[in-house]
């Protein structure tokens, strides 16, 4: 291959060109790839990491096995007792396993929907097991702010989230009674 890149001489398989042709759309696999680009692929694939503020096993101490805890979204939570991780798994990509389908339901929600829920769910475990905060290790910018809303209700000090603006308003959103919040609803469409 030489340096020079046009249509005759690149590695783009004869297939992709061919169906490239037949929709009108130029594909070209050497462009930057934009943030918003990288943005959309990231907000589809979700995911949170959080840990206990409390070191739990020092030296010799075995943390318990690996539980793989089946949330209500049918997410999968990893739980190592004082660490937790969750993603969509093999649901992101829309599979949806008969078995865990109740009765032809299908989806639980949106990758949105999910995402928060699933965040919510780490943070009650959390609770649960007696965590003494949270620290977010890493994730999706809605899960952290999920469990960063959760756990601060909860009364677990949160490390690792910095809450944004947008973050506050969120909290006070989801803290509004339904009462209110179909006033800010009705006032914001009008």
């Amino acid at each position: 291959m030489t340096d020079d890149f046009d249509d005759k001489n690149t590695d783009i398989p004869d297939d992709v060109k061919a169906i490239a042709d037949k929709l009108n759309i130029d594909i070209n696999l050497f462009r930057d790839i934009s943030p918003e680009e990288i943005q959309y692929l990231l907000d589809m694939c979700p995911f949170l990491q959080v840990v206990d503020t409390v070191l739990h096993y020092v030296g010799d101490d075995q943390p318990p096995e690996v539980q793989f805890v089946k949330a209500r979204t049918g997410w999968t939570i990893l739980d190592y007792g004082d660490a937790m991780s969750s993603s969509p798994g093999k649901k992101i990509l829309g599979f949806i396993d008969e078995e865990e389908d109740e009765g032809g339901k299908g989806g639980r929600g949106t990758i949105w929907h999910q995402a928060w829920a699933t965040a919510i769910e780490m943070i009650e475990i959390a609770k649960m097991r007696g965590w003494a905060g949270v620290q977010v290790i890493d994730g999706h910018r809605l899960m952290k702010r999920a469990a960063w809303v959760k756990a601060s209700n909860e009364g677990l000090p949160v490390v690792g989230f910095e809450p944004s603006e947008t973050d506050l308003s969120a909290r006070n959103l989801v803290d509004m009674p339904p009462s209110e919040f179909q006033i800010f609803r009705h006032q914001i469409r009008s």
